[in-house]
């Protein structure tokens, strides 16, 4: 092979290795997550990892036609690729920002996408050989390969970890989280043990029936590997679907609720007018006209304080907490709303519901148990840039709060189902929007805060129909 030859085969070696990885490792995040703009931070990466591969390539161009080049050319190779990924990683976790999950996860998945190229490109060169044997590291067919591994299973992976991975992350507790994390480690250690015991075994055994059998051990090695990330993705599925059935039962259960409070409602309002009219029909019958008008004015007073009040301009919250307000009400329960947020948010009606029904009837539940006077509610909604803050306050008994031995969530002394998903519920939808929520004690007063990180619309939806 010609030196420009040569030079221009590691040249590309070096980029569809390197460059494929950090497009993938940026793909789930966005700008408000990195310190640098994501165009011009993966633009200068690239020019970067280019110039650096074109280095190396021009450097083992210069020790080519050393004596032993076939022997210890690898190691070389390897040096060099090592610190332009070392080079790299450091980079990658400069630019991201505290706090962003998955971060180790994506660039495990990202690495496994090199790994597997290079696993892919080592068995079609066991059987195929085109170049001379002292092309190293890359040769004609592994520069095949890279590029048939970059047009066929890139496109599907950056879909994956663009779209479908920040959706379901979000949708993950902090434990999901880790074994999430920990899990593609143990399986990338596992993989390099697979890869050196090949390269050991092909050292010491030549042959056609050698490299046959490796192959087998290196294809079923990576295809155990990709197994193993689909059953454990599709678990992950499995457990987002059940945490949404839980959500959604609790807010089918709200709105029965609801329902049939109404329906009650409605029995009253007619069994009370079939008595309003039997009163005026009497006071006409005795043409006492005065007294009926009289009546009929304490009546439309009596009826316009009991006319649903706006809470907020909100229509979704505004029945919810109207909701709950009329029966703390009924329950000499005073209700404080200061709720200055907009009429829409691109939240779920399903989250929201859950959410905040779960909130107002734990407060309501306690309230009603409190012993001394003057029972009371106060909730507190505000949006503050891409937040929205949610607090209530409520009285409650002087008894500290009981956890799970297992988790922080609160235990519930009410009896139903609903208490079994209520705080479970509340915390998978505060994750699902990368939130916080806080429950405190001081004395006889229950503090519950929610943090919500308001999404884009488009997010929002892609999310429902996942």
């Amino acid at each position: 092979m010609l030196c420009h030859q040569y030079v221009g085969v590691q040249f590309l070696g070096y980029c569809l290795q390197v460059i494929p990885v950090v497009l993938l490792i940026y793909a789930p995040f966005s700008d408000r997550e990195l310190k640098i703009r994501k165009s011009h931070l993966v633009a200068g990466l690239c020019i970067i990892l280019c110039v650096a591969s074109g280095g190396a390539a021009l450097l083992l161009d210069y020790i080519h036609d050393t004596p032993g080049f076939e022997l210890w050319g690898h190691w070389w190779a390897n040096i060099l690729f090592l610190l332009i990924w070392a080079c790299g990683t450091i980079l990658y976790l400069l630019s991201l920002r505290e706090g962003v999950p998955c971060r180790l996860l994506c660039y495990m998945m990202a690495l496994q996408y090199g790994i597997s190229s290079y696993a892919a490109a080592d068995i079609f060169s066991k059987w195929v050989q085109w170049d001379a044997p002292t092309c190293i590291p890359y040769d004609t067919e592994t520069i095949v390969v890279y590029l048939v591994m970059f047009v066929t299973v890139f496109p599907v992976l950056y879909r994956f970890l663009h779209k479908k991975l920040p959706a379901n992350m979000r949708m993950e507790n902090n434990r999901s989280l880790r074994l999430i994390t920990g899990s593609p480690c143990i399986l990338f250690v596992l993989f390099c043990i697979g890869m050196l015991a090949e390269m050991g075994i092909s050292q010491w055994v030549d042959g056609w029936i050698a490299d046959l059998w490796l192959s087998i051990w290196m294809f079923c090695t990576l295809a155990m590997d990709l197994l193993a990330y689909y059953i454990y993705f599709r678990c992950l599925r499995f457990e987002q679907e059940k945490e949404l059935v839980y959500t959604q039962m609790a807010a089918l259960e709200l709105q029965f609720q609801s329902v049939q409070d109404k329906i009650e409602k409605e029995k009253r309002f007619y069994h009370d007018m079939r008595h309003h009219f039997r009163t005026l029909i009497s006071l006409t019958e005795e043409k006492q006209y005065d007294q009926v008008v009289q009546y009929l004015r304490i009546y439309l007073e009596e009826w316009g304080k009991s006319k649903d009040e706006i809470l907020c301009r909100n229509p979704l919250v505004n029945g919810i907490l109207g909701y709950y307000t009329a029966q703390a009400e009924e329950s000499g329960i005073h209700v404080y709303v200061n709720a200055d947020i907009k009429e829409f948010y691109p939240f779920a009606p399903t989250d929201m519901t859950v959410l905040l029904g779960n909130a107002m009837e734990n407060a309501l539940e306690a309230s009603r148990q409190y012993e001394g006077a003057d029972p009371y509610i106060r909730v507190l909604m505000r949006q503050r840039k891409n937040i929205l803050l949610i607090q209530v306050d409520n009285c409650c008994k002087a008894e500290p709060l009981r956890r799970h031995p297992h988790s922080q969530d609160i235990l519930s002394s009410k009896r139903g189902r609903i208490s079994g998903y209520g705080i479970r519920s509340m915390r998978t939808i505060v994750q699902r929007y990368q939130g916080d929520l806080e429950c405190r004690k001081e004395g006889e007063r229950f503090i519950l805060r929610i943090v919500l990180n308001i999404p884009e619309e488009n997010t929002v939806k892609e999310g429902e129909t996942s």
